[in-house]
């Protein structure tokens, strides 16, 4: 409910009275990643965001959303394209997929030719 109407700030002590309580809990660090992104914080959004992935094996479409807008974000296009990728490969259905992969091949085009 608090990332719905928007209190970050109420969502970020939430969550992370929740990491409190489990430190293995991938999404209480899913919600604080949420937060500190929205708070502009985004060092935080991504060491939450990683932990949670690391928590999730990697299989939880919701993180791989949140760390490819983090690390766009900061600058961190391959980064960014990586879970974006991951994202749509896990959950190729979703509403905002046809947006997610324009993205993806916007963000491409500004990564220099990889070298063969």
């Amino acid at each position: 409910v608090q990332m719905t109407i928007g209190q970050f700030d109420g969502l970020l002590k939430t969550a992370q009275k929740a990491q409190e309580l489990n430190p293995k809990l991938e999404t209480a660090f899913y919600f604080s990643g949420i937060a500190f992104a929205n708070l502009k914080k985004l060092e935080e959004a991504e060491k939450d965001g990683l932990t949670a992935d690391q928590l999730a094996n990697g299989k939880d479409p919701r993180v791989h959303l949140l760390l490819g807008v983090v690390f766009e974000a900061r600058g961190k296009i391959k980064e960014a394209v990586a879970h974006y990728q991951s994202y749509l490969k896990d959950n190729p259905a979703a509403d905002n997929a046809a947006a997610v992969k324009a993205n993806v091949e916007k963000l491409s085009r500004s990564l220099p030719a990889e070298k063969q």
